[in-house]
């Protein structure tokens, strides 16, 4: 199934960059649109552009492998990042239809608790918005 510029601003998506279209998000007091991100179909995705984004930083960085049972502690999240000064942030990735497990949370929320940056994403613009509000 096809869908032409018509088709998709008559569904109500907006054109956030060439060919990339979200749907927006209007909020009441000024109208404004401001965009909610689609979360991925596919974690894997994700996790791709997480690490390429680490690489790219130079950044330290522990990833979860998906291909293979995990073997460390139950509700790690699937990235922790280590930026320079001592800067450490907990990911954890989510697709579409995937649930953050209580465990997931636990973990999350103790890491919060200690002080750190720990969040669940389900899109690229979402890990960026939390590593620049950290």
């Amino acid at each position: 199934m096809s869908f032409t510029t018509d088709s998709l601003k008559a569904k109500g998506y907006v054109e956030t960059a060439p060919g990339h279209w979200e749907i927006p998000k209007f909020l009441p007091p000024t109208g404004q649109p401001e965009v909610v991100h689609a979360p991925v179909d596919h974690e894997r995705d994700l996790h791709d552009q997480i690490e390429a984004h680490c690489l790219s930083n130079g950044w330290l960085y522990i990833h979860s492998r998906m291909d293979k049972p995990s073997t460390i502690q139950v509700g790690t999240p699937d990235f922790i990042i280590f930026e320079p000064m001592a800067i450490t942030t907990f990911i954890e990735c989510k697709a579409r239809n995937g649930k953050t497990t209580t465990k997931q949370l636990e973990k999350l929320a103790h890491a919060k608790k200690l002080g750190y940056t720990a969040e669940a994403v389900d899109n690229f613009e979402s890990f960026l918005e939390v590593m620049r509000n950290r």
